[in-house]
């Protein structure tokens, strides 16, 4: 898998102020020029026959159609550049979906990590006990052993035989 930086970079989207400027730009040429067709179709409807409003108006529809196809093309670039951005979060998703995956198998995996260690350390301190309880019980036999082998020497010492004499 490559890294989410190296996707975002490698996909050719084009900066939104740069759309956002196109759009101001066309703004701007439009307005005088909507304004000045709506003085020459006036001027033109008024007298179809007259040479000058003719040409004037047509100058200005032309120009209307240039500025209008300038615009179609940037909301095509739009359009084309938000189909390229969901393609993009689709793959996202995909990847987030996939991480999300390998999450949940991850978190088993330390889960079952983290029950081993308790379990280790269960062990560990069980042994502990069962070694404190054996060092006790030995040392018990030992001091049983030491009592009883006081009290026997004690109990069958040779006897002094005393002499009346």
């Amino acid at each position: 898998m490559t890294s989410l930086k190296n996707d975002i970079t490698n996909e050719k989207l084009t900066n939104p102020k740069l759309f956002n400027e196109q759009l101001i730009a066309l703004t701007e040429k439009l307005n005088p020029i909507i304004d000045e067709f709506q003085k020459m179709y006036v001027l033109h409807k008024s007298d179809p026959n007259y040479d000058e409003y003719r040409s004037s108006f047509n100058s200005i529809k032309e120009n209307l159609n240039s500025e209008l196809s300038d615009l179609f093309l940037l909301n095509n670039s739009i359009s084309s550049d938000q189909f390229d951005l969901e393609k993009f979060v689709q793959k996202l998703n995909i990847r987030i979906d996939e991480t999300r995956e390998q999450n949940k198998i991850l978190g088993k995996y330390e889960s079952n990590l983290d029950n081993s260690v308790n379990a280790s350390v269960e062990m560990i301190n069980d042994y502990q006990t069962l070694y404190d309880i054996q060092y006790l019980k030995n040392w018990g036999i030992f001091l049983c052993i030491l009592i009883s082998s006081i009290l026997t020497l004690k109990v069958f010492k040779p006897m002094e035989i005393k002499s009346t004499t």
